[in-house]
């Protein structure tokens, strides 16, 4: 039985509208049957074979005549709207409402534009590749970041945990993704923090609640850590690096003996890299019982931090200098100088970017272009730190 003619109209406003160019509809009238047949892709599904039989009252000009929709308006508009529009909802929601969306959103040409008009300063700090760079991933986690630290007040709560030591703490890490927390302390223990315990409508008595257990077993001051996998490794001024299985609540496995106190490390599969208070950096072999593979002489005063990875071993130290050790050639590839009385004290290398953060003495951070093995320092920012800047993540 025909539906009545106005009936199919109302019907037919409910459906989405779009521009055929871009969208792909497929619109066909039968003028033998007069049945109005449509084929809409837009909108994520399709529907096909409704055949809308209006009887003799048809006119043909309703045809040419549809209600305003959204997908009308020009793609720099549409472009425009997304911006007050949180860019995870756009690639998560949006790109998956229609065909038109999904393009319109896809190009990565439209988050760089995205990110340039809200920071219009130089982001990312050195040059890109933009057939090898997402723009979209880093629109999404840059608008993450400056919006949970920008409304700190009601995204975060603040936690301090100070039933675990008595002296200074000078090594803080993370391990499992950030649900356990490591502290050494000048009162030479490591402090084990559960964070999945904290509660932030019972801070005090939570923080309480979050220490799971306190290592006693260095003789010095704790001064570095860090972790592969369930291992961490420890560095003190007892000279000893140990590590500890976390899986098995802590227990230590090992124990490395040095010459000199452990004050900076970079451990990998393949390497355990420890600088020390006597100068120098020493290599050890994981794989054949953490025996020693090389030790670098190359700064005169004690190594203060380090980062590797399979090309260079880069040791900052109170001498003033940042030296780039070239593992493939095994030799110096760079020695770079800093002022005097600004020796770093911290570093941070991401080798996929070739940016390389380093933290000084007095509170400045710099950036040194690694790419391409140039090391060259392009950038200095003064964050309004007045002291040392002991970690840089």
């Amino acid at each position: 039985m025909a539906a009545d003619p106005v009936e199919k109209l109302e019907i037919e406003k409910m459906k989405p509208v779009c521009n055929e160019d871009m969208c792909q509809n497929n619109c066909v009238l039968d003028t033998s049957t007069t049945s109005f047949t449509s084929t809409a892709s837009c909108s994520g599904y399709e529907t096909s074979d409704t055949n809308l039989n209006l009887g003799d009252s048809f006119d043909e000009t309703m045809l040419c005549h549809h209600q305003p929709h959204l997908l009308d308006l020009p793609p720099e508009v549409l472009l425009h709207m997304s911006t007050f529009l949180e860019a995870r909802f756009v690639v998560k929601t949006l790109t998956l409402v229609c065909k038109m969306f999904h393009r319109l959103f896809s190009h990565e040409s439209s988050w760089k534009i995205r990110i340039s008009k809200r920071w219009p300063k130089k982001y990312p700090v050195l040059d890109v590749d933009d057939d090898h760079f997402n723009w979209k991933r880093a629109c999404i986690e840059r608008e993450e970041t400056y919006r949970m630290w920008y409304q700190h007040n009601s995204t975060m709560n603040a936690f301090t945990l100070n039933s675990g030591h008595f002296a200074a703490i000078d090594s803080v890490h993370l391990m499992q993704g950030g649900d356990i927390c490591i502290s050494g302390s000048r009162d030479r223990t490591i402090a084990i923090w559960d964070l999945r315990k904290l509660d932030g409508l019972e801070p005090n008595e939570s923080s309480l609640n979050a220490k799971v257990k306190s290592l006693a077993k260095h003789s010095g001051w704790v001064w570095s850590m860090t972790s592969l996998g369930n291992t961490l490794c420890s560095a003190s001024w007892d000279c000893k690096v140990k590590f500890w299985d976390m899986e098995a609540g802590g227990t230590e496995t090992y124990s490395i003996k040095g010459k000199s106190a452990n004050l900076c490390m970079s451990y990998k599969e393949d390497s355990l890299i420890v600088g020390s208070f006597d100068k120098k950096v020493t290599i050890y072999d994981p794989r054949a019982g953490y025996s020693i593979v090389k030790t670098l002489r190359q700064h005169s005063k004690p190594v203060l931090c380090l980062a590797a990875d399979d090309d260079y071993i880069i040791s900052g130290s109170e001498d003033n200098t940042v030296v780039v050790y070239d593992r493939r050639a095994g030799e110096i590839l760079k020695r770079i100088e800093l002022q005097k009385y600004k020796f770093p004290m911290s570093m941070s290398y991401c080798s996929e970017y070739g940016e390389l953060w380093i933290g000084e003495k007095r509170g400045l951070l710099h950036l040194l272009d690694a790419s391409h093995g140039n090391f060259d320092i392009v950038k200095t920012y003064d964050v309004g730190h007045t002291g040392d800047r002991k970690s840089v993540v």
